[in-house]
């Protein structure tokens, strides 16, 4: 039950990332990481395609917990935990790779 809750709120709190995304560098609000913050150019990449990836993540633990509590008829805390854990580790590593693959190691965009 508690992702049924947990994916809705995920993807309203992408949304509005999606559509108010930070304009500069902060410590507080948006994608942070040491390569997403090295420059304003990376920074706004990494607030767009992050806002992407949180609406996916948001959509997919949404389904796992209709699969939890339709089809297994149990509520989990450890399913909750561990769908919780490996849909934001999947979001960081694809999002720091889309970001490694767009940007040199300096920061300057690939040609």
């Amino acid at each position: 039950m508690t992702l049924v809750i947990v994916g809705p709120v995920i993807i309203l709190i992408s949304l509005i990332f999606k559509f108010f995304p930070p304009k500069k560098i902060n410590w507080f609000y948006g994608w942070r990481s040491r390569f997403s913050m090295m420059n304003q150019g990376v920074w706004e990449e990494a607030q767009r395609y992050g806002a992407h990836l949180l609406i996916l993540g948001g959509c997919a633990l949404l389904i796992i917990g209709l699969v939890e509590k339709f089809l297994l008829q149990s509520n989990s805390e450890w399913v909750t935990l561990i769908s919780l854990v490996i849909i934001f580790a999947a979001i960081f590593v694809v999002g720091e790779s889309h970001l490694k693959a767009l940007f040199e190691k300096d920061g300057t965009r690939r040609s």
